[in-house]
């Protein structure tokens, strides 16, 4: 954003006046003066730059909070194990979500896609382990 001729004239009357330079020459100028002088310069100065810096940083800042949010959500999604994932016998008219494990007639599932179909009859499930034969003794 480059100043106006207007905007210039203006700073460089009220920050370097001609007339005091001819009065007092290379006289000590008072340091409250000169302190107060700095202070309006400086603060003409951020006024002309606060809006640019803002324009930069407000991106970046938008993308560290998204980047934030992703860190919170991978470190909450990692700390989750197969024990959290399982859900049981698997049961009718229960939505059961993607990564959910299930059992069903003595078989380990797990769910593809968020299903409330039947284990082994759609391609929501997948097998994981399949259920052993039964032995000599079962009953």
């Amino acid at each position: 954003m480059k100043p106006t001729a207007q905007q210039i004239a203006n700073f460089e009357t009220r920050y370097f006046k001609p007339d005091f330079i001819e009065k007092n020459g290379d006289k000590p100028v008072p340091w409250k003066r000169l302190d107060k002088a700095l202070a309006r310069l400086r603060v003409h100065i951020l006024d002309g730059i606060a809006p640019a810096v803002a324009n930069l940083l407000s991106p970046m800042a938008k993308r560290i909070k998204e980047l934030e949010a992703t860190v919170t959500a991978l470190q909450q999604a990692n700390e989750k194990t197969l024990a959290d994932s399982f859900r049981g016998a698997w049961m009718a008219g229960t939505v059961f979500a993607r990564g959910s494990l299930a059992v069903h007639d003595g078989s380990l599932w797990i769910a593809l896609a968020n299903s409330d179909q039947k284990p082994g009859t759609s391609a929501d499930w997948k097998l994981i382990c399949k259920r052993g034969r039964d032995g000599k003794d079962a009953r």
